[in-house]
């Protein structure tokens, strides 16, 4: 189904947008460079959130605690906590990167929501595009109703009665009209002709 609605969720994603190849090569660009930030933004908040556990304050301190214990055993100057400090500048460069890369994402997703915008004033469907769409519905249709002509006839011919009108119930074209309690004898007949038209409208609407 063509949904012309607002989407709800973030456009930007893989699961919100069309195939690369579907999309003209300045937008395709920007979107793969906003996977590759996208990844690296993840993967430093994974590492920040790595640093921040209680797990590593034990880690540093036990390491501190260890080198102190080996520095008075030789008879050596108690060593400063390198490692505790060390894990605090490590939590600080972490919290650093995050804010940088949560910076990239939106400045390529900001390049995004413009060179977006003006593909789709490039990419805008052609009159002559829907002409051509049209013309095909329209032969197509007749076609059908050609067909169904051919073979009232033959249903005339073979002793029953005649009818070239090419229709069908609305239920039959949308089985689902069966769920609200449709069927032959309450539910509308429709043309052929305009099952196709009205499908072609729907789909295409701007």
């Amino acid at each position: 189904m063509r949904s012309t609605n607002g989407y709800g969720g973030d456009r930007y994603t893989t699961a919100g947008r069309p195939p690369l190849d579907q999309l003209p090569a300045e937008l395709a660009t920007l979107l793969t460079e906003h996977d590759t930030a996208l990844q690296r933004l993840r993967d430093a908040e994974r590492e920040r959130e790595r640093l921040a556990h209680r797990d590593r304050d034990l880690e540093a301190q036990q390491a501190d605690a260890a080198a102190a214990a080996a520095a008075a055993r030789a008879g050596k100057k108690i060593p400063p906590a390198a490692a505790v400090s060390k894990l605090d500048t490590d939590r600080q460069e972490a919290e650093r990167a995050v804010t940088a890369h949560k910076a990239a994402v939106k400045a390529i997703r900001d390049e995004l929501d413009d060179a977006r915008e003006a593909a789709a004033e490039k990419a805008r469907t052609a009159a002559t595009d829907r002409s051509r769409i049209d013309k095909a519905a329209a032969e197509f249709a007749a076609v059908v109703e050609q067909a169904i002509a051919d073979r009232a006839a033959f249903d005339w011919m073979r002793g029953a009665g005649y009818s070239a009108a090419a229709t069908t119930w609305a239920v039959d074209v949308v089985p689902a009209l069966s769920n609200h309690a449709m069927n032959r004898q309450s539910s509308p007949t429709i043309t052929a002709r305009n099952v196709i038209t009205n499908l072609v409208d729907a789909l295409l609407e701007e």
